[in-house]
């Protein structure tokens, strides 16, 4: 599939992982859209500064998306907590899910009845194999 010419955006694009993704698929030819808290320093995509851990923070993101024509969106950050699950604060669990499935689902939402009316577009969640493989006192 060539991203030739593509309307990406990428969540988390601006960590590790994602700016790595980030800049191979700018090398390949996509118009890249980071969405993060954090600036990207090594990516030279365009920017969209947003708090995916509140429901406002979501809203924000997705309304200003929604104005833009997005080909693919990439559900790529998250969060995790090392450590004891009976350790793990309320707080933190809240904040997890917020992030980790919430914020895909508020910006699939967001973004799908575009590409249904342009039939076509793809929507990619990345995870971890944390959440399929067990690890001794992993929360």
């Amino acid at each position: 599939m060539s991203l030739n010419g593509q309307r990406m955006v990428v969540t988390g694009g601006a960590g590790g992982i994602g700016s790595l993704l980030c800049r191979e698929l700018l090398k390949q030819g996509a118009k890249v859209t980071v969405v993060d808290c954090t600036e990207p320093v090594s990516v030279d995509a365009a920017f969209l500064r947003g708090d995916l851990s509140t429901l406002e923070g979501m809203a924000d993101i997705a309304d200003r998306l929604k104005s833009q024509r997005v080909d693919i969106l990439v559900n790529l950050a998250g969060i995790q907590y090392f450590g004891p699950c009976e350790e793990q604060s309320p707080q933190q669990t809240a904040l997890l899910y917020a992030v980790n499935v919430l914020a895909p689902v508020i910006l699939t939402q967001a973004l799908l009845p575009q590409m249904k009316t342009r039939g076509h577009g793809q929507i990619v969640n990345v995870g971890s194999t944390f959440g399929s493989i067990n690890f001794a006192h992993f929360a």
